[in-house]
């Protein structure tokens, strides 16, 4: 986990570069995961920051709501991990 966020802040500030065609695909996958992670992070928070607001606990639904966010930011996750180690593999190719 640690090692995919330090890979995105390299990514990000183009530390590091990807060639090829290819790795532009899979760069584009990256970011879109990426921003999707984040979003969804967003959401959860939003929604905590709302029954937090109200002094209260999170309602059935907003807690269905905030499971579903999180399995799909797990998924994406593992995906993400994926895609780093096939571009890690390429690099060394």
């Amino acid at each position: 986990m640690l090692y995919q966020l330090w890979m995105r802040v390299l990514l990000f500030f183009r530390v590091i570069a990807v060639e090829g065609r290819d790795a532009t695909k899979t760069d584009a996958m990256i970011d879109r995961l990426e921003r999707e992670i984040s979003e969804r992070d967003s959401y959860i928070q939003g929604i905590v920051g709302t029954a937090q607001d109200t002094e209260r606990d999170l309602t059935q639904s907003e807690t269905e709501m905030v499971t579903e966010a999180r399995k799909r930011i797990e998924v994406c996750e593992e995906q993400l991990e994926s895609l780093n180690d096939a571009r890690e593999r390429t690099q060394k190719a």
